[in-house]
């Protein structure tokens, strides 16, 4: 799921008792926090530490996307973890077209004839590949 980082500012008695991140172990190097930090995943982090765990780089506005239980930027969640095109190839992220066994950008769904973005649901399969319903006319002659 989608996350976002807290950044807790210096101190133990920070917030309501025992919320305070000083003295606590950082998941990623083991050492214990001494300053600063932040909350995320429902750990307490070194601010340099808290990174996406594929690229090793810094989250955009602290926002970050989690899986199996680490941080990952939405590049790389995309990149590791996400649903490809048949049509281009790449990442699809929003509404996913299924057809012919395959995920498709709703645009990309098109005729291999003549192109026509088939969004309607209307093709015919031939040998596997998509068809309007005029194209499939004049192939299948």
């Amino acid at each position: 799921g989608q996350g976002m980082s807290q950044f807790v500012p210096d101190g133990p008695d920070w917030g309501p008792p025992g919320s305070g991140i000083v003295g606590k172990t950082c998941p990623r190097c083991k050492l214990q926090i001494e300053s600063g930090g932040l909350m995320a995943m429902d750990k307490a982090w070194h601010q340099k530490c808290f990174v996406c765990d594929y690229c090793k780089g810094p989250f955009v506005n602290g926002a970050f996307i989690q899986q199996f239980g680490r941080p990952y930027c939405k590049a790389c969640d995309l990149r590791l973890y996400g649903v490809y095109c048949k049509g281009c190839s790449q990442p699809i992220e929003g509404f996913i077209l299924q057809a012919l066994n395959e995920s498709w950008h709703a645009h990309h769904f098109t005729c291999t004839s003549c192109q026509k973005v088939l969004s309607d649901g209307q093709f015919r399969e031939i040998g596997g590949k998509p068809y309007c319903p005029h194209c499939n006319l004049t192939t299948s002659r």
